[in-house]
């Protein structure tokens, strides 16, 4: 979690579980930056949701979520 998120001045992460063992991560851009949010999220399984916690409690991203392309972690960092 960045300086910026601890502030309140990051982007807005909504959660939504899928039912069926997958969560959906969708992240508002903050809105000083004026960049429209994505409509679609992104779909992490299981193992990369509690990772995804393991970065939010403090963990570096690239090694909670290696397993994703560099532009998807950006996208959870800053939604952009």
């Amino acid at each position: 979690m960045s300086v910026a998120d601890k502030l309140g001045m990051g982007p807005k992460r909504e959660v939504v579980d899928n039912g069926n063992g997958t969560w959906t991560i969708k992240v508002t851009p903050p809105a000083w930056t004026g960049i429209e949010p994505r409509a679609a999220g992104i779909i992490l399984s299981t193992g990369q949701y509690e990772r995804y916690e393991q970065w939010l409690s403090g963990a570096l991203i690239q090694d909670a979520l290696f397993d994703l392309s560099p532009a998807q972690r950006e996208y959870l960092l800053t939604g952009m």
